[in-house]
């Protein structure tokens, strides 16, 4: 079982993703190759309570992260398939809303508009309502995804930021970074406003 901190990124200085009330039709995208090394976890309390903890789960051709999550429990939703509801069991309401995060990083779409891609790690949480999981962007859980074979499809580099660059906690995040295999942003990736195609994630130690 593993466990699932939760932390902040952030892309390019921005936020890495806007919160996506996890939800609409339960299919997939059609017939195709299924994602290879996909993970499934769904926990309650931000992580406190793990309800299904899959590093195999079934996969079909071309699924949507809420076809994967159907495929491997079972899902209630309501307004015409637009929010879920229950995850194996487990309900909403009072009790929070359910969101998800992929490679650590909360989604800007639907979950059935979400391709599932080769990789991807897939954490669904329902937390209380007075602290919502979807106010965070991003979660540590997943690391090194995103900063290590990127987000959504796309590259990652990282643009490593420290108030005092000479001091040791910029250097043993630096170290790990090197040791997972982060590749270092360009000048013109760093160069690019935030949130644009291609700017880097940005890692900033105080």
């Amino acid at each position: 079982m593993r466990s699932l901190p939760v932390g902040h990124l952030r892309r390019g200085g921005a936020t890495a993703a806007v919160v996506a009330l996890a939800p609409l039709a339960g299919c997939g995208l059609g017939a195709g190759t299924p994602a290879t090394g996909v993970t499934l976890t769904v926990t309650v309390g931000h992580g406190n309570e793990v309800l299904l903890d899959r590093p195999h789960p079934a996969t079909g051709g071309e699924d949507t992260v809420l076809r994967l999550l159907q495929r491997n429990t079972t899902v209630k939703t309501k307004y015409g398939g637009q929010f879920v509801t229950s995850i194996a069991g487990s309900g909403a309401a009072a009790d929070g809303d359910w969101f998800f995060w992929v490679d650590g990083v909360a989604a800007d779409r639907g979950a059935a508009a979400w391709r599932l891609r080769d990789g991807d790690r897939v954490w669904w949480d329902r937390g209380a309502s007075e602290a919502a999981p979807g106010e965070t962007p991003a979660v540590v859980g997943s690391f090194p995804a995103p900063l290590v074979g990127g987000f959504d499809g796309r590259a990652g580099t990282v643009d490593l930021r420290c108030a005092e660059p000479n001091q040791a906690a910029c250097r043993l995040v630096r170290q790990r970074l090197v040791a997972v295999h982060v590749r270092s942003a360009t000048p013109a990736e760093v160069a690019r406003p935030p949130g644009a195609p291609g700017a880097p994630v940005r890692v900033v130690v105080g």
